[in-house]
């Protein structure tokens, strides 16, 4: 069964690259977006918007603009994007909201990134509390599936 995903598994290698391949077996109707900086040849900012079932996609190569009343330039990419993209956006942003909130962590050098709800914590702390902390608060957002806790402890 076709499910628009076609075209964007063909272009990667799920092997190689950290995208989600897409799963389809959801068929909620949803109006979800993210707005996500994206490493790709060039740093920018994608726009994704949820449309039956998939993503579709634009880039802003100049980036957000700061004064809402001005806008930038968006050009719609090779087609539609896996939905995951939404849900893994989503996790992170708790995730780093969660390590501000708690006093233990906020002061901490903690990059986080998800792939397929599988968080992956790296960065520094101060010590082996705030390290577990981190963990702790990871595990507590909705829809984690584990998390790979890469920080070191400052020596």
């Amino acid at each position: 069964m076709a499910d628009g995903l076609e075209a964007y598994r063909a272009k990667r290698d799920f092997q190689e690259t950290p995208e989600p391949a897409g799963d389809t077996r959801d068929p909620e109707v949803s109006r979800r977006f993210v707005v996500q900086e994206h490493s790709a040849r060039a740093m920018h900012w994608d726009l994704r918007l949820e449309h039956e079932g998939t993503l579709a996609s634009w880039a802003i190569p100049k980036g957000i603009p700061a004064d809402p009343k001005r806008n930038n330039l968006a050009v719609r990419t090779d087609g539609t994007s896996a939905k995951e993209y939404i849900d893994d956006s989503a996790i992170t942003a708790k995730v780093k909201a969660a390590l501000v909130g708690d006093s233990r962590t906020k002061a901490s050098q903690i990059e986080v990134e998800t792939r397929e709800g599988v968080v992956q914590l790296a960065g520094f702390v101060n010590n082996s509390e705030a390290k577990a902390t981190a963990e702790e608060l990871a595990r507590g957002i909705d829809h984690v599936k584990s998390v790979d806790n890469q920080i070191d402890v400052k020596k």
